[in-house]
């Protein structure tokens, strides 16, 4: 029936191992105050931790009526932001620094204990630095009380049993805002934030318990349903790397994948023989062949090959600049990856044409007056190589042409292509890029378009690709529609007997055994792929990476000092295996050093995407970092494929526990 603040006698003790006087932190490193239990390099000098009773420590007991004073005050002080299940409480950990008394100056008789409120943490830590028994049975003590005091009487209807818990201060529970203090916006927000989580809990736990009813009513003559397949490794026999005990765990794939069999045996039959006239035509005709059935493009389209997809953006943004002229508009996504913002700029300028930039937030919706005739190119992201969420390309496209139906709509598809489908056919988009590298293919980019705005594009500029062309990039193409066809082929029943193993444990062993002659096949230049096996194939991906992301994400987005990027909403449309956190303590160097020491690849940085990290909406994200911090350092990555398992997942949140200050 009341509100309250209430303290408990048992502490922690921590305390400086020299003299505490002007100027000693400057001379000794060892002479310094912290929540850590021995402040000294000297190991003579460890004690551990060590438990104080509030009450009756004659050192401290004194300042304890200080210390539940302030705690009170604190209390009152946001009372008017709080509200919600009258049961409800919240577990503090609090910091308080005792100072020398002294006696009050209108009373000579009157000693004053001055406490200091350096810190709250909510909740507090539940272990010790040391493990050691005398400080874990403090932890033990205040939680059995916190159980007697407020868990077991909302459960059972027992009476409460305070145990070592002293109120500091109480009062009605149904309170007022007796002050008129206004919450603020952040308060509002976090209330906003704590009801839609309650309800989503509330919801989760409906649906638990109706499906155990369910189980429960269930005929026990019922045969039970095999175990779920696991997808997550799918692929992995077919890739040398995973074969090598030594391997570090690959979580960079957004940079550049692993490279399976297919894609190797297949370079290196075109490498062993080498006819330009002969198989390297046919290499080149079966690659695009097979690309435009990965990218699903109409066979009138345009299936152009370069070194990489920003050498292809930019030949692109080059040639279109012909079309600008002074008084057109070029619009750029701040979501793009930044070769889909350069070259624009570039061709905006040279031609006299306007700049003008999509921000972040508006993803679904452009902000008024940004798409208007004036406008001749939209440049857009299909997904963010940092927040890996892919937006619904196919609606976002419609929209744009319904506001300026002239205007040539450029997609940067690279962090997009390795997960999902790009599906070009079936949207209004003019032109779709690809890196070939990031999707267990070649060192390759791949830009595709409508026959307009090909025949558009080319004008009097020379040709698209001079020179000769790579015939052994062309080959691991045709060796990417194999790889492609492997994964498809997932999509049948299991074995008998493998149902519930993971899919990396049922392809059987590994690709390495394959000897030099197995590489060499000469029969292989034709087109692997149908439409439907690609979507199988994407069909398998997607299933192998849910598994994967669940569990991290469930760890990065439960960790209080970790800052996850991303928006969600009706923006995300699929949630792709690439997380991108910002810790609010530990640098993203830091983290990837550790990471890479411990066998585990990652990467930090701001990802070539710098209008990202500078927007609003990211650095409203990541409350309480500086957004110098966030320009300049930008975030830590972890970007999985399919081919990760999720044990692999698991041993990165062990090596991620064991950073200092994680």
């Amino acid at each position: 029936t009341e509100a309250g603040i209430w303290v408990h006698r048992r502490a922690f003790a921590h305390v400086a191992n020299g003299p505490m006087v002007p100027g000693a932190a400057r001379r000794s490193r060892s002479v310094h105050l912290t929540n850590c239990c021995a402040n000294s390099h000297d190991a003579d000098k460890f004690a551990g931790e060590i438990p104080i009773d509030l009450c009756e420590e004659q050192l401290v007991s004194c300042y304890f009526p200080s210390m539940r004073r302030c705690l009170a005050k604190v209390w009152r002080s946001f009372l008017p932001y709080i509200s919600g299940d009258p049961r409800g409480f919240e577990y503090l950990g609090c910091d308080f620094m005792l100072s020398h008394p002294y006696h009050a100056e209108d009373d000579d008789a009157s000693t004053i204990y001055p406490v200091y409120l350096l810190e709250i943490n909510a909740p507090p830590s539940q272990d010790t630095a040391t493990g050691l028994p005398h400080a874990e049975e403090v932890h033990d003590a205040v939680l059995r009380d916190l159980l007697t005091l407020l868990v077991l009487p909302a459960v059972t209807g027992s009476a409460p049993q305070p145990g070592g818990w002293i109120p500091c201060d109480t009062a009605p529970s149904r309170l007022t805002n007796a002050d008129g203090v206004v919450p603020s916006k952040a308060a509002l927000l976090n209330r906003m934030r704590w009801a839609l989580t309650e309800r989503r809990r509330r919801r989760e736990d409906e649906i638990i318990l109706a499906q155990l009813t369910e189980e429960d009513a269930s005929p026990p003559s019922l045969p039970e349903a095999p175990p779920p397949r696991r997808r997550a490794g799918v692929g992995r026999a077919h890739c040398p790397y995973f074969a090598q005990p030594s391997s570090p765990v690959f979580f960079e794939n957004a940079g550049g994948t692993q490279v399976p069999l297919p894609v190797t045996r297949a370079t290196v039959s075109s490498l062993c023989h080498r006819h330009r006239a002969n198989e390297g035509r046919r290499w080149n005709y079966v690659a695009r062949e097979t690309l435009r059935r990965l990218l699903a493009a109409p066979d009138d389209a345009a299936v152009i090959l370069g070194p990489n997809a920003s050498r292809l953006l930019a030949d692109l943004a080059a040639r279109w600049e012909h079309l600008l002229s002074p008084g057109d508009v070029v619009v750029v996504a701040d979501w793009n990856h930044v070769a889909n913002v350069t070259p624009w700029e570039r061709a905006a300028q040279n031609a006299g044409a306007t700049l003008r930039r999509w921000p972040m937030g508006y993803q679904t919706d452009p902000p008024p007056g940004l798409l208007d005739r004036a406008v001749s190119v939209v440049a857009v992201g299909h997904a963010s190589n940092v927040e890996g969420e892919a937006c619904d390309l196919p609606a976002l496209v419609r929209t744009i042409r319904k506001l300026v139906p002239h205007a040539a709509i450029v997609v940067d598809g690279v962090a997009a292509f390795p997960h999902i489908p790009a599906r070009f056919g079936e949207m209004e988009a003019d032109w779709y890029v690809a890196a070939l590298h990031k999707a267990c293919g070649p060192v390759a980019g791949v830009l595709v378009g409508t026959r307009n705005a090909a025949a558009k594009a080319a004008g009097n500029s020379q040709a698209w690709e001079p020179g000769t062309d790579n015939f052994e990039a062309c080959a691991g193409i045709v060796g990417m529609g194999e790889y492609f066809s492997l994964l498809a082929e997932e999509e049948a029943p299991p074995p008998a007997g493998t149902e519930g193993q993971d899919t990396a444990q049922v392809n059987g062993a590994s690709p390495c055994l394959l000897s030099f002659e197995d590489l060499i096949d000469p029969e292989a230049q034709h087109v692997q792929l149908s439409p439907d096996t690609v979507e199988m194939a994407y069909r398998v991906v997607r299933e192998a990476e849910r598994e994967l992301l669940a569990p991290l994400l469930n760890y990065v987005r439960g960790h209080p000092r970790l800052h996850v990027l991303e928006r969600g909403g009706g923006w995300c449309h699929v949630r792709l295996p690439i997380v991108s956190v910002v810790h609010s303590i530990l640098a993203a160097e830091e983290i990837v050093g550790h990471c890479r020491r411990h066998g585990v690849v990652c990467r930090g940085g701001t990802f070539l995407s710098p209008r990202l990290f500078e927007s609003k909406l990211v650095q409203d994200l990541c409350p309480g970092v500086w957004p110098e911090r966030l320009r300049e350092e930008g975030a830590v990555r972890f970007s999985l494929l399919h081919y990760n398992t999720v044990e692999e997942v698991r041993r990165l949140v062990q090596v991620l526990e064991k950073i200092e200050g994680w």
